[in-house]
């Protein structure tokens, strides 16, 4: 299965851009992280990969280990999966590695619970972070990705 991302947000007249593309294999038995970028970012298109922005790549990575850490916890992964990062984009000018971040956690949220609305980007001390929604005990159900 796979899932995209487009973080785009304006405040006080500045642009925060990124976009982020994963994939994810489920019952892998433990929970991974994985970049799959390699060396096929396209500079012309606007992608990144760990050769031209390092800092952005370990971000998203950062991020999505910490959703799938929350997600595995609520009871939302239980057989384990393998989160692919398979493209970032973005722009030196509205991109930073906060903003990379939320992208990579938000496109991995979605695709694991699609019910359950997203977590809340806020931004606060310069920076872009998100907020975990507090799950109801009615929401813990478990998610059937095998059905996808």
């Amino acid at each position: 299965m796979s899932s995209n991302y487009t973080f785009l947000r304006t405040i006080g007249g500045i642009s925060y851009f990124a976009r982020v593309w994963v994939e994810i294999d489920i019952n892998s038995g433990t929970v991974e992280v994985v970049d799959a970028i390699g060396g096929n970012a396209n500079p012309d298109e606007g992608e990144f990969d760990a050769a031209t922005s390092p800092s952005w790549v370990t971000a998203a990575l950062e991020s999505v280990r910490e959703a799938t850490e929350y997600l595995t916890t609520a009871g939302f992964i239980q057989n384990g999966c393998i989160v692919r990062i398979v493209r970032l984009v973005g722009s030196v000018v509205d991109s930073r590695e906060d903003v990379v971040a939320c992208a990579a956690a938000l496109a991995t949220w979605q695709i694991v619970c699609p019910q359950l609305p997203l977590p809340e980007p806020v931004f606060a001390n310069g920076a872009w972070n998100l907020k975990y929604p507090r799950l109801a005990e009615e929401d813990y159900k478990y998610a059937d990705l095998s059905a996808a």
